[in-house]
């Protein structure tokens, strides 16, 4: 039986909702609008993630019920043990024989659609004397060597006439396979999210302003930025400081391959578009930090896990929003997602100069707005 998170959680004043069960990294069920906490070596942290749905059949997720191409001989085993996947029920999978190199497939989407960008993800370990080749039939493909084990991500394009499919392949057609592998998973976009068996749908997560003045003020926050955070796709929101109506600040990765701050007036109309190289934030955990004083604001990114300072941005703006009603974090409306994990945040009334301090980062203090703080209330 999988494991459930436990009911029992704090978030300090966030808001959090799911209509929907998720997955978290440590394969535990998180039922209806309880958040995914996850540890990490900087505190506890949620994931926030749009919805999606897992085009492979729950049927076909333990690999029963595949296709052997050429009259390759496949053993399954259930319910392996794999320790750095948090997981007790992945399948191990044994081939002989046959004619060609593929040797076991699934079609995902018959026909694909055309146009249509397909993307998969599967763990693998090669436990084999073999490479492993997995791949689809219109796109990529990914060698897992002897003794590896990886989070296999492959994308495809849709012709409107072929399927697309998740298939396992030998380098030669004689060479035996022995792997291990969990999750299957496969999306209608461009890129992978975390797992789930059947649909998932967008989380939410939300922090009061009530007290934050738009003349002077902080926001700041751990973020974890990844490959998929970094995706060329539009408005992929780390935050969004908004008003009822017209009127926002946000800060996302855009569809030209660069993290951007904006500053919108109640009249909708963009003051400022700072950018940031996409090369300026490697794949790490951060502690962000932006604060305003009158027209003058300062955005800064330090690296959690080596405390150096990697981006610092100082600019004036004119005309911001008169008003603040909502902070959210990870994501707006329903496509607007950075896909990733948020650790402490901290709204403030006032601007907040100083370098932060990493032994005590962003406590509860007189000029707090609102702190999310995800913990839960016993351990694990």
């Amino acid at each position: 039986m999988r494991k459930l998170y436990p009911r029992r959680y704090d978030l300090g004043d966030a808001t959090f909702s799911r209509s929907s069960s998720a997955y978290g990294s440590d394969d535990k069920l998180a039922t209806t609008n309880i958040p995914r906490i996850d540890r990490t070596k900087f505190g506890k942290m949620v994931w926030v993630e749009e919805g999606t749905t897992n085009l492979v059949p729950v049927a076909n997720q333990k690999f029963v019920g595949w296709y052997t191409e050429g009259y390759a001989t496949i053993k399954l085993t259930q319910n392996q043990v794999v320790h750095e996947w948090h997981c007790i029920d992945a399948t191990r999978i044994q081939t002989s024989g046959g004619t060609y190199t593929v040797k076991y497939y699934l079609p995902i989407a018959m026909p694909s659609l055309a146009g249509q960008v397909y993307t998969e993800s599967i763990y693998i370990k090669n436990i084999g004397s073999n490479p492993v080749i997995v791949a689809t039939n219109l796109g990529q493909a990914q060698t897992i060597n002897v003794g590896e084990s990886k989070l296999v991500k492959l994308t495809a394009t849709g012709n409107g006439v072929s399927d697309v499919q998740i298939n396992f392949q030998a380098r030669n057609i004689s060479d035996a396979l022995d792997f291990i592998a969990w999750h299957p998973m496969a999306e209608a976009k461009a890129y992978a999210t975390s797992f789930i068996e059947t649909s998932r749908a967008a989380e939410s997560l939300t922090m009061p302003t009530a007290g934050l003045s738009p003349s002077e003020g902080t926001i700041e926050g751990i973020v974890e930025i990844t490959d998929v955070v970094k995706r060329n796709a539009d408005y992929g929101w780390i935050f969004q400081l908004a008003r009822s109506g017209s009127g926002d600040m946000r800060f996302f990765h855009g569809d030209d391959g660069n993290f951007h701050l904006q500053i919108r007036n109640d009249s909708n109309v963009m003051i400022l578009d700072v950018t940031i190289s996409d090369d300026a934030l490697r794949n790490s955990l951060y502690y962000y930090k932006l604060y305003w004083l009158e027209s003058n604001f300062k955005i800064e990114f330090w690296d959690v896990l080596t405390r150096d300072k990697t981006v610092e941005k100082i600019f004036v703006a004119t005309d911001t929003p008169s008003s603040f009603v909502i902070c959210r974090i990870g994501g707006a409306g329903s496509t607007s997602f950075a896909n990733t994990r948020f650790g402490r945040h901290r709204l403030s009334n006032i601007a907040r100069t100083t370098d932060p301090d990493f032994n005590n980062l962003m406590p509860r203090d007189e000029y707090t707005v609102a702190l999310f703080d995800p913990t839960y209330t016993f351990l694990r």
